[in-house]
This record gives C-alpha cells, structure tokens and sequence, in this order.
C-alpha cells in the first residue's frame, strides 16, 4: 500500500513539472520582440502591419495589393499598366543587379516607390545617384575580369591600374576637399550613422516659405517600454551634394536628411532612412501617424506592391569581381542553414531549445556510471506447519480424528526405520510387533510401555477409530519420545 502511494505522488510530480514547462513556453511565446524586424504579419512593436493596412486605406479599398515573395526581376506585378506604388519596409535591402534594374524601369514608366530602409544595396544608390562613374566603374571591372580570364595582364596593366587608383583618389580628394570631410573616403558612403536616444524630426517637403510651420515631432527608440540608444541614420550630405542626379529633401532632423524625394524617368523614389516610423509600436502615437500623413501625402496609385523577398538576406554573384561571392547590402545577415526553418517558427524554435536542454541534462546526469540494481531474495518459507494446521483444523471439523493419528502414526513409522531400522507393521496387531516394539525400546531407551501405547493407539486408527482425546494423548506421547529417544 505505501509502494502504490509513493508512486502516485512521483507520477504527480512529474506531471506537474511537465505542466510547468508548457505552460513556460507557451509564456515564451507570448512575450513580444522589440527587435525592429519590420515583419508585416506580426504585430510585434516594431513589425510592420500597421504602415501596411495604413497604406492600404490611403491609397483606397478599391486599390490591388500585391506580395511579392519572388524577385522582382521574375514577377510579373512589375508589368502592370495602372500607376502603381513600390514599397520596401525593413533594416536592409537585399537586391541584386538584375532586381534594381527591374525596379527602377517600373518607377521610369510613370510608378513610384519607398524605401524605408537605413541599408540601401550599393548597386542601386550608384545606379540611382552617380549612374555615369559607376557605368564606368563596372565596365573596368569587366575588362579587368577579361583580362584575367583570357590571362592577359602584363606589368604594363599592373602599372595602369595602379594609376587609376591614384586618380580615382585625387577624384575623392577632390570631391571631399575640407580636411573634416577627408574622412569619407568612399563614394558609396550615402548614409551615416549617430548614437543618440530622442530625436527630433522635421518635414519640409512642398513647403515653398520658411516661415511656415514646419510639422515636428520628437521620437525615441523604446524597447521592452523603456527609452533606449539606437543609431539614428542620416544621407551623407557631401555625397548627396556633388551627385549630378537631382533630389529633393523631404524631411530631417537634428543630425541630418533623413528623407529624399528623387526623380526618375517619368515616375519618382522616395528614400526614407528612418524605417522606425514605420513600426507598430511608433504609429500607436497620434502624432507619428499625424506626422506620417504628411510624408507621405504624395504617395498615390492604384495598386501597391509590398516586397517582403527583398528583405530576406542571400549571396548572389558579381561576375565583374571575377565571380566572388558577396552580399547584396552592405551588411550581410546569412540566415539560411540546417535550422532556419526551425529557428524561424516560435514553437518549434522553444521546441528544439528544449530537446536542447533536456539533451545535456541526460549527458550530465544519465551518462554516469550506475550499478545494476541488486534484486531481493527472500529465503523460502516452510508452509509445512501452516499445512499441518490447515489439515487439523479440517479434520476438527469434520471429527475425523482418526485421519490425523493415521498421519501421526505413518511418521512415527518412517522416523523408527530411519533412525533405528525398525519397520513397524501397522496393519498387525500388537503380539505381532512384539518383537519389534522390544527392540525398540532397548534402542531407544524409552519405556517399553509408552512405546506399545504409541502403536496401540496408532493401530486403531487404521482401522478408523479415533476421538479427540485420544488424538491429544497420541500427540503428547509422541512429542516426549521425539524429545527423549536416544
């Protein structure tokens, strides 16, 4: 009985821990991310489901929404013939040579499209905002690529390329001439980066007077409901300044130009490095989505293209650096693998984490070295006497007393010819045992007299009599040879 209760209250135990660790990561998966990943199907605090849906009401119900999880060079959403908006919402732009070239025909047909996005791919800004330089960059890069390939680089090459890397560096030194802006060596340095908690923003774009009231806000980076330091982004205004490609300023703050309106072809991009004000948790406050419907007041079109592929981190090739592999954004986030579907869903992620955990528990605890487990061996039991007594009480009850003293008297028998080799005859009658009965005695040395007693009342149970006294003096008179024979 205690056994059974002990394991009752261990299988309890362990329900409730099992219990407890679902109901841990069911907690888990409540909790909210605040890393800003600008997801448009969750509503974490900085996905970006509520600039979708307001985007969707702004442009009107009526408007065509289109996901793309291809690339862009492969869809057909870019062929459409209604006017039509473009746009990305995430930390980093990952698009190849082939996808921006895509884009950017479907923005010169007359469309438009926003980037809110604080890493821009490089193929795109150089293509957008210094289309001649970087023409020329990619066709030496080319001939350099031939050259290897077709192994014709002698020294006089070597030398040449040398030389226009000198050159290419007068041209920067020309290009950033005050000693403060030296430090931005590279022309494809479009944006830049401050640390800071507040930030205060202003949009300019349409307003003709400077003594109009500009709309303003202040906004900070907030995680898990507290102010915290980010990198706020901002253009680079040097670079901006000496591209040949026109733009217009559409918003800034403290630190810089934040928001760029560029035309292109018939249609025109707008370039938002700020993708925080795009997240859930910005547009809850009334005037961030205030603040919003003016950026965005000349966003128009009849469908709206939302890219969530572009967001996605891959490597793609570049064959004008000679095939190498490289990242299509200027920070690279490889997130493909073994466990990137795993990784990538909340239940099975706390899942695999688990089976984790539990995996290095076993290897510390179950690895070690055990002893088998010594099993209980109990010595036999002698149900001898309890069958003697079972026996007895039967015959009590049925007052067959003369069934015990036969038993009693065939052991008497087999214990006289074992010990002394005398074989008592019990279906004779006494003168015939005479003999025997004597030699008994003198063996035994016990009373010739109680020794004619035992066969005597032996003998009459043979042949069916019996009482119970007589059972009770058989037994007696037995007990005291047993304990007194030689």
């Amino acid at each position: 009985m205690g056994n059974n209760n002990a394991k009752v209250i261990i299988w309890s135990i362990l329900g409730v821990i099992v219990l407890g660790i679902f109901a841990f990561i069911y907690w888990l998966n409540t909790l909210q991310s605040w890393i800003p990943n600008y997801e448009p199907e969750t509503d974490e605090p900085y996905g970006s489901i509520v600039f979708q849906r307001y985007l969707k009401k702004k442009l009107g119900e009526d408007i065509s929404f289109i996901e793309l999880e291809e690339s862009p060079a492969k869809t057909e959403a870019f062929n459409q013939e209604k006017q039509g908006l473009y746009v990305f919402i995430g930390r980093s732009a990952y698009q190849d040579s082939s996808e921006i070239s895509a884009l950017l025909d479907y923005v010169a047909r007359g469309n438009q499209a926003l980037f809110m996005c604080e890493d821009l791919p490089r193929d795109f800004m150089m293509t957008l905002f210094y289309p001649e330089f970087y023409k020329q960059e990619r066709l030496d890069k080319w001939e350099a690529y031939r050259k290897r390939i077709n192994k014709e680089t002698s020294e006089d090459d070597e030398k040449e390329l040398i030389l226009e890397d000198e050159e290419l560096e007068q041209y920067f030194d020309d290009l950033l001439s005050t000693p403060q802006e030296k430090t931005w060596r590279d022309i494809d340095n479009f944006i830049q980066f401050r640390w800071d908690t507040t930030i205060n923003f202003t949009y300019t774009y349409g307003l003709e007077s400077t003594e109009v009231l500009k709309p303003s806000l202040d906004l900070s980076y907030v995680s898990y409901h507290e102010i915290s330091f980010i990198n706020w982004p901002f253009f680079n205004p040097m670079v901006l300044s000496e591209s040949p490609q026109e733009h217009e300023l559409m918003g800034e703050h403290r630190f810089g130009t934040y928001m760029i309106r560029v035309p292109y072809g018939e249609g025109e991009i707008f370039l938002n490095c700020v993708p925080l004000l795009g997240g859930n948790y910005s547009l809850l406050r009334e005037d961030v989505f205030e603040f919003t419907n003016h950026y965005t007041a000349a966003l128009k079109g009849e469908h709206l293209i939302w890219d969530n592929y572009s967001r996605e981190s891959r490597w793609i090739r570049d064959e004008t650096t000679g095939g190498r592999s490289r990242s299509a954004a200027q920070t690279p986030e490889i997130k493909d693998g073994p466990l990137s579907f795993i990784l990538s869903e909340p239940a099975l992620k706390w899942a695999w984490f688990l089976l984790m955990a539990l995996t290095f528990l076993y290897l510390i605890l179950g690895a070690r070295r055990k002893q088998r487990a010594i099993p209980v061996v109990f010595p036999p039991r002698n149900t001898s006497v309890e069958y003697a007594e079972t026996l007895g009480h039967m015959f009590r009850q049925k007052n067959e007393h003369h069934r015990l003293m036969k038993m009693q008297g065939e052991l008497f028998n087999s214990f006289v010819r074992e010990r002394y080799g005398i074989k008592l005859n019990m279906q004779k009658d006494q003168n015939h045992n005479e003999a025997h009965i004597t030699l008994l005695a003198q063996k035994s040395d016990y009373s010739s007299d109680i020794i004619q007693e035992i066969f005597h009342l032996s003998t009459l149970a043979q042949k069916g009599q019996g009482s119970e006294p007589s059972l009770v003096r058989l037994y007696q008179l037995l007990e005291d040879f047993y304990a007194n024979c030689k």
